[in-house]
């Protein structure tokens, strides 16, 4: 399934490829932006779905655990596009960006007797100095393929000098390049240490009422919307400065297992224009 995946995700780069060559694309002027963005994600989570196990938590409780205990998870965004100019007030673009996303589940303190993950130890120390808090990074890596549509905000009305603004609509269809979870202490370590790499899991219970853990596998493809503005302030006779701020969120839930969540993404783009 996933070679399929990546097959069908690299014929659509060809088909890119074979468009941007098109004659009638060759009569437009084109320019090209490189791009670093530092972003923030976040999950918005529909269903909840814990364990069957007997005395497992409930799912409201889970539900309003999720709720107070999920953060924002930092990471960076690498990409670069070509820019279609038909008239001086629209424009296409198509691109590849290298993209992270996710969000950190915190568990703080109660950590006697705990056993993070079913890989690990249980935790048989008690509680001493500061404060021990567990972290859960999802955390997901995509290449995607972006297309953006751009369209001119400024003029008689609003205008800043030697700059252009936009407004941008996107779709990125993406394939997942990595998918783990991090386990991250704070004020304690763990016998297998501090910065761990694992996998998500469900727990169930087989006909012989033994725990079966169950690694969750997500899906490998999805695609992101997204909106934003853009501003290219002239640097010289061809260089611009590119500040673009952009929010995207997944189509499709890419978190699954205990919950069934979307990614949501803020980022600003950084980076420089150059005509083609």
């Amino acid at each position: 399934m996933k070679v399929r995946t990546y097959k069908s995700f690299f014929l659509l780069i060809l088909f890119m490829v074979s468009a941007l060559s098109n004659a009638q694309f060759n009569r437009w002027q084109k320019s090209i932006d490189f791009r670093v963005a530092p972003n923030y994600g976040y999950r918005l989570i529909g269903e909840v779905t814990p364990s069957a196990i007997p005395g497992s938590v409930t799912k409201e409780r889970l539900k309003d655990s999720f709720s107070k205990n999920d953060k924002g998870y930092q990471t960076w965004n690498f990409g670069f596009s070509v820019v279609f100019k038909k008239t001086d007030r629209k424009s296409i673009s198509f691109g590849l960006t290298f993209m992270q996303t996710g969000f950190t589940r915190e568990k703080d303190g109660n950590m006697f007797n705990y056993r993070p993950h079913p890989d690990l130890e249980v935790y048989a120390q008690l509680a001493v100095g500061p404060a021990q808090v567990l972290k859960y990074d999802f955390k997901q890596n995509y290449l995607a393929v972006d297309f953006a549509y751009l369209g001119r905000i400024d003029g008689v009305n609003l205008s800043i000098d030697k700059t252009k603004l936009y407004y941008l609509l996107s779709v990125s269809p993406a394939v997942v390049m990595g998918d783990e979870l991090i386990l991250r202490t704070q004020g304690f370590t763990l016998a297998e240490g501090n910065n761990l790499v694992l996998y998500d899991y469900t727990t169930s219970l087989n006909p012989q009422n033994q725990t079966v853990v169950t690694p969750v596998k997500n899906i490998s493809f999805n695609a992101f919307v997204g909106c934003g503005l853009r501003a290219e302030y002239d640097l010289g006779e061809k260089w611009k400065l590119l500040l673009q701020p952009k929010v995207q969120m997944a189509l499709f839930p890419n978190h699954s297992g205990v919950q069934t969540a979307w990614a949501l993404q803020s980022s600003l783009d950084l980076g420089f224009v150059y005509p083609l």
